[in-house]
């Protein structure tokens, strides 16, 4: 029953931390999780550590992952310039 959730786990847990980085003061911390999953998307690709059959999916989960970190590392650093306006 746990390796169903497990996912789901790192997956939430993924995108809070990547919620908590970018709303940091210095904007590069939240541009690592995104530079960190192209990264081990491409190599994953490389070496054969998917089993897509369709070149569709990958990209379409390739390119959902990528805009979805960035997505939120955006809206992170829109709260920040927001934060400093106000002071």
């Amino acid at each position: 029953m746990f390796n169903t959730f497990l996912p789901y786990v790192i997956a939430t847990s993924i995108l809070v931390t990547q919620h908590y980085l970018s709303i940091r003061p210095k904007g590069f911390w939240g541009a690592i999780l995104p530079s960190a999953y192209i990264i081990t998307f491409i190599s994953g690709g490389i070496y054969g550590l998917y089993s897509f059959s369709n070149i569709g999916t990958v990209l379409v989960i390739g390119m959902g992952g990528t805009s979805m970190l960035l997505g939120i590392w955006l809206s992170g650093r829109q709260k920040v310039a927001n934060k400093y306006k106000k002071e």
